[in-house]
């Protein structure tokens, strides 16, 4: 119950960041997800086995400065491991971005959320009668993510770059509660490869 308060607090938290704004970048990812060790672990990404997602991206940024920018996002997504466990996360990040010029820019990110994990091997637990039960998979189990992020973005059209943008992320992430004391926390990296689409909220104006 308090692992869900704090991650409700971060979300509030986030969307009052989101504020009203005439712009967002809204899109799309596909993932590919693997436990390994932070950072280090990049390179298993593309030559050990495939554990595909999908993600939905809305982001929005928080400053108006020209080269550095801060950008605040909401991410929802799921993830299948064939070895453990299919995922539903919703997740936030800050993102710092450096822009080179209109189109080229560096990303780097902090953030977290809940993941929901619904694991792909048997569980049993100790009922009150002493005797081990075989739990259901299709109930999962709340846990915690947190991560950070690397990465690069281009805008696809010259004239007009937010339009739409290309992204590439490699992330890594810390998920937890995984087994109590014997397994705390489980790493895994992802490799994103998305696109977004600048959306315009206009304001109505006033004709006189």
């Amino acid at each position: 119950m308090l692992l869900r308060k704090q991650i409700l607090v971060f979300f509030v938290t986030l969307l009052s960041l989101f504020g009203f704004s005439q712009q967002y970048q809204l899109g799309f990812g596909f993932t590919n997800n693997v436990t390994s060790w932070p950072v280090i672990g990049y390179p298993q990404l593309f030559y050990t086995r495939f554990h595909p997602g999908i993600e939905i991206l809305l982001e929005k940024k928080i400053n108006n400065r020209e080269k550095n920018q801060f950008w605040a996002d909401a991410d929802l997504g799921c993830f299948y491991h064939r070895f453990f466990q299919t995922a539903v996360k919703l997740s936030g990040n800050i993102h710092y971005r450096y822009f080179f010029n209109s189109r080229i820019f560096s990303d780097v990110s902090l953030g977290g959320g809940y993941l929901h994990s619904f694991y792909q091997y048997q569980v049993f637990r100790l009922n009150s009668n002493g005797d081990y039960v075989k739990e259901s998979g299709y109930k999962g189990r709340p846990q915690f993510i947190m991560g950070t992020s690397i990465g690069i973005g281009y805008g696809l059209k010259k004239s007009d770059p937010d339009w739409w943008r290309l992204l590439v992320q490699f992330r890594s992430n810390m998920q937890g509660i995984f087994a109590g004391s014997f397994v705390p926390v489980v790493p895994y990296n992802t490799f994103l490869i998305g696109l977004t689409h600048r959306i315009n909220f206009k304001k109505n104006e006033k004709v006189n």
